[in-house]
């Protein structure tokens, strides 16, 4: 009977996992010798009749994944919802950014994603969880480019997390000074004009959290002694301007907050010389480690929270 009920478990129900595992704990408890006969009683037909009533449901119905999802999850909590907001998510094709738009769409969101790089496939796969999505391609260091996404509004959150990493030193480039400038224009800039930007239109609509990417190189000089002298200096330059932003929008209802990652698995650090097995946690970090940080950000779990520099670095730098 067990073994019956598992497969018609198996193959029939949307959350058959779990009523897979009540089958073996309730038909397979060694502690109780009347157990078997317990279940078959009233245990098994009760899930019989769960596991075709959920199979019924979904094979009559029109439900996009959302919606099934919905119905066979605990209820998320107000306070870590981002039900009915809209999250613009730079530097969205790839790494901290991807996983920052997958989290951001499995806590409710709608997204606008922004890279320089083409968006259809994480279009596509966002899409596919039932997320509303709208693509804005283009280069944020573009003149007036900040107002191009906010012409897309309205925006409640931003998860500004593009950025550029040198892969040599600063000081062996052919030209330090167009390097220097680059850096700087890319990791700086543009933060600092996207910050103003938000802060006003969020302001206006009112109000909504903004997080950027720090690095713990800007609290260090970098993990390891190949960080680029460029990128630290920009990184710190960014947790200047996430406090300096912080005190002039905190005010107007706009809570602006980083987040400074350790080394990260991803497509910009590959090729790195961190030696992972020499860090705290003997790994490097994971990109959706970083988007679940920058999630509880931009919920309103953090309404008190504005001008943090949050650290998420496995242990690399404690102070």
């Amino acid at each position: 009977t067990r073994h019956k009920l598992y497969n018609v478990v198996r193959h029939h129900s949307y959350n058959s996992t779990i009523l897979q595992t009540c089958v073996w704990s309730l038909c397979a408890d060694p502690l109780c010798d009347n157990s078997i006969a317990i279940s078959q009683q009233y245990a098994l037909p009760a899930l019989i009749s769960v596991a075709f009533d959920a199979s019924f449901r979904l094979e009559t119905s029109d439900l996009n994944e959302k919606e099934a999802r919905a119905m066979t999850s605990l209820p998320l909590p107000s306070a870590l919802s981002l039900a009915e907001r809209r999250i613009c998510v730079t530097g969205a094709a790839s790494g901290i950014g991807r996983a920052t738009a997958h989290a951001a769409v499995d806590l409710g969101a709608t997204l606008l994603l922004n890279d320089m790089a083409p968006l259809s496939y994480v279009q596509k796969e966002l899409e596919a969880k039932g997320a509303k999505v709208d693509v804005l391609q283009g280069d944020l260091t573009e003149d007036n480019f900040a107002e191009k996404l906010i012409a897309k509004g309205p925006i409640h959150g931003l998860a500004h997390c593009a950025g550029i990493l040198g892969r040599t030193p600063l000081q062996d480039s052919d030209n330090l000074r167009e390097r220097f400038s680059k850096t700087m224009d890319v990791n700086v800039r543009v933060p600092i004009e996207l910050g103003l930007a938000f802060t006003d239109h969020m302001a206006e609509n009112g109000g909504g959290s903004i997080v950027m990417i720090g690095s713990v190189a800007g609290r260090t000089g970098g993990t390891a002694l190949s960080t680029p002298l460029d990128y630290s200096a920009s990184k710190g330059a960014v947790h200047v301007v996430i406090r300096w932003l912080s005190r002039h929008a905190v005010g107007r209802n706009v809570l602006i907050n980083g987040v400074a990652p350790g080394p990260i698995q991803t497509a910009m650090t590959a090729g790195s010389k961190v030696d992972a097995a020499a860090l705290p946690r003997g790994r490097m970090g994971e990109a959706d480690e970083i988007a679940w940080l920058i999630m509880m950000l931009l919920t309103p779990a953090a309404s008190y929270v504005s001008g943090a520099v949050l650290d998420c670095n496995g242990g690399s730098y404690v102070g």
